[in-house]
């Protein structure tokens, strides 16, 4: 994948001919790293999704396809309240094989409750855009977990 700099947050991983690094700081067509190092957006990628990323940022595994975040310091989840109720967010892995094709990945699901057995998704394939949408939903920002 490609980047463009709007893409991009100060402190999104991403994955560079050096490794992968953290942005720190993002012009309109440069991008510094925490190595010091800049990189135009043509010469980035994004970093793809992956369990292992998932734990590193403090998700938990909740079964052998969901992912959870909890913030322990404040015993709570991820998610939003609509007009009457909390509703989680979690991190579902998904498989497609039909046909002789064959996708895989991370998504979003919630519940949507004005209609009855209807869930929402949203598809996540990168590294940068959990963050993006962990910070839009939380405001703070997602780090890894020592």
């Amino acid at each position: 994948m490609e980047l463009k700099a709007s893409d991009l947050r100060i402190g999104n991983w991403i994955d560079t001919e050096d490794g992968i690094t953290q942005a720190t700081s993002i012009d309109c067509d440069i991008i510094w790293t925490n190595k010091g190092v800049s990189y135009h957006p043509k010469d980035i990628k994004g970093i793809p999704l992956t369990e292992e990323w998932l734990i590193n940022f403090g998700f938990e595994k909740i079964n052998e396809r969901t992912f959870r975040i909890i913030d322990k310091s404040k015993d709570e989840k991820l998610g939003y309240k609509d007009e009457r109720n909390w509703k989680e967010l979690d991190i579902i892995y998904w498989e497609y094989i039909a046909m002789g094709s064959y996708a895989k990945g991370y998504k979003f699901k919630w519940n949507d409750e004005k209609y009855v057995n209807y869930q929402k998704e949203k598809t996540i394939d990168y590294v940068h855009k959990l963050q993006n949408i962990y910070f839009a939903l939380t405001g703070e920002e997602l780090t890894i977990k020592e």
